[in-house]
């Protein structure tokens, strides 16, 4: 069991940002002259970097006034939760706090924001099941935003959980996990009587998944268990506790799908982002 403390980890702002991305951005950031200032409104904190897939998590925030400085797109899925603020991603449309999006690979997009933005933004990194390859960045031009230059055909450009725009989770009603129990086989061991979810994502081939959590005040897990998938979570309200740490706002853990077995539970209740990874 890996955690992270996410409130101790210092901003890392400007410049510096670009020493900890991938070897899949580098030289592809756009006009040299540009990039002073575009990253002076960018800051970032890493929660995860798994070097093996370039699968990795920063919590980034934008200063009002950033703008991309151009147009790219990813040879990996992007992913990401908006937790306050928002921006307008040009060739998709604008998203703001609760709003949620997967966005496969290809895609071309540029991001800006007048308000600032903080969210959780994350490369897939290499995954067959998702048709994800490595974190990269790679410059198009303008008239290719909005389009996928990976492939013309449209139902592998979308890949396998589809392209999701923008999802409103504040639209979303809570669906008691008690419903979805019967194919969510990582619930198995957990009180589900106090448990609901918001289901964001989801490949129905690997059972990969990506969803809000409500845990109710008082949540305990009936027994210790195994999550039986790679299950990382991140605290975006309340306390959760993991075996005997608490994790608060920000804090993300990260169990393998082999960890021993696991025991949750959250006095004061809690709303998590869960990442669950293929069998």
């Amino acid at each position: 069991m890996d955690v992270v403390r996410g409130s101790r980890i210092p901003w890392i702002r400007g410049l510096d940002t670009v020493a900890g991305m991938p070897d899949g951005y580098a030289g592809n950031l756009g006009p040299e002259a540009a990039l002073a200032h575009t990253y002076s409104l960018w800051e970032q904190k890493t929660l995860l970097d798994d070097t093996a897939t370039t699968r990795r998590i920063d919590l980034v925030r934008l200063l009002p006034g950033f703008t991309d400085p151009g147009p790219a797109y990813h040879d990996s899925v992007e992913e990401c939760f908006v937790l306050e603020g928002g921006c307008i991603i040009d060739g998709e449309g604008e998203v703001g706090a609760g709003d949620y999006f997967w966005r496969p690979p290809g895609w071309v997009h540029a991001a800006s924001t007048d308000t600032g933005f903080l969210g959780l933004l994350m490369q897939e990194g290499v995954s067959a099941g998702d048709a994800s390859g490595p974190a990269t960045r790679r410059e198009r031009s303008s008239a290719a935003l909005g389009r996928n230059v990976l492939s013309e055909d449209l139902e592998v450009a979308i890949g396998p959980r589809g392209w999701i725009r923008r999802l409103s989770s504040s639209l979303m009603p809570w669906v008691p996990a008690t419903l979805l129990a019967p194919v969510e086989d990582w619930m198995t061991g957990m009180d589900r009587r106090s448990l609901s979810v918001k289901m964001l994502s989801k490949n129905w081939t690997t059972g990969a998944c990506s969803l809000l959590a409500r845990f109710e005040p008082g949540y305990v897990d009936p027994e210790p268990h195994r999550p039986g998938r790679r299950l990382i979570a991140y605290v975006v309200a309340g306390q959760l506790t993991c075996n005997r740490t608490t994790l608060h706002r920000g804090d993300v853990v990260d169990l393998p799908a082999d960890s021993f077995a696991t025991t949750l539970s959250s006095a004061a209740g809690a709303d998590v982002f869960l990442k669950l990874g293929d069998c």
